[in-house]
């Protein structure tokens, strides 16, 4: 991992960002019985779908680093309301899929607290844990991979 990560370098996994609405927030919001953080509801306003050129990764205080793929628009196939029903697990406790990883492992938000989660799914086994504090500390721990 090498630069910081900025918005900038963010580029749509289609053809365009599918930026969210006021629609699209309410509904999320209703769907985990919690307002979500202003900062995560801006990036949702500017962003859809989207990816790192060059490929990124979140950088834990522990030193460990771990991959981060693409960020979830708020609808769509592809998006955090398609990703709640699939995880039906999610809603009830608050946490909304954000983000994944190349192996499909999950960014949560934990509406209420603002916290992010990792969820890893690997040999039957579900690993989870707390990657950051909030939304912005979250995108202040994405780093650039060093080959970009």
């Amino acid at each position: 991992m090498s630069d910081a990560f900025s918005t900038d370098k963010l580029e749509p996994t289609g053809d365009q960002f599918h930026c969210a609405g006021a629609e699209d927030i309410a509904r999320i919001e209703a769907a985990v019985g919690s307002k979500l953080p202003a900062a995560y509801v801006r990036f949702l306003e500017n962003y859809g779908a989207s990816m790192i050129g060059g490929g990124a990764g979140v950088v834990l205080d522990t030193g460990e680093e771990l991959d981060l793929f693409t960020f979830f628009a708020a609808s769509g196939e592809q998006g955090v309301f398609a990703d709640l029903l699939a995880h039906d697990e999610y809603a009830p406790q608050g946490l909304v899929p954000i983000a994944d990883d190349i192996f499909n492992n999950r960014y949560l938000l934990h509406a209420p607290s603002g916290k992010i989660f990792f969820v890893q799914y690997a040999r039957g086994e579900v690993r989870f844990m707390e990657v950051a504090s909030s939304f912005e500390a979250f995108i202040n721990s994405v780093k650039l991979d060093a080959d970009e």
